[in-house]
């Protein structure tokens, strides 16, 4: 088998990449689309139920290498925001939880 016959049993280079372009582009409106979906939902926001929360959060991933980013700025929040009257801040790129670690991973580090 030549090497043409390779590449047209699967189409040009050219087509892989428009498909490539297509899935990738398809993926990430699903993924927004989710988010979007996830932080509409109203959830409880007292201390405790955050607490049960980050602790679930962490048990569930804290061992993911997508985790690991979001859990050192959760942390440095927390710490900027301990003792402190005003309130802190966190601004967060949605990428955050779109490239992070699947839809299970966004939907728990979007609660709360």
């Amino acid at each position: 088998m030549g090497e043409g016959d390779f590449a047209g049993d699967y189409g040009s280079v050219q087509d892989r990449n428009a498909e490539r372009s297509r899935f990738h582009a398809d993926l990430a409106e699903s993924q927004w689309r989710t988010l979007g979906d996830l932080l509409e939902r109203k959830g409880s926001s007292n201390p405790r139920s955050m607490l049960v929360a980050v602790k679930k959060f962490v048990t569930g991933h804290g061992k993911g290498l997508g985790s690991a980013p979001f859990l050192l700025g959760l942390r440095a929040f927390l710490e900027a925001q301990r003792g402190r009257t005003e309130c802190v801040a966190w601004v967060l790129s949605p990428a955050v939880f779109t490239q992070s670690g699947g839809e299970i991973w966004m939907r728990d580090g979007s609660r709360h």
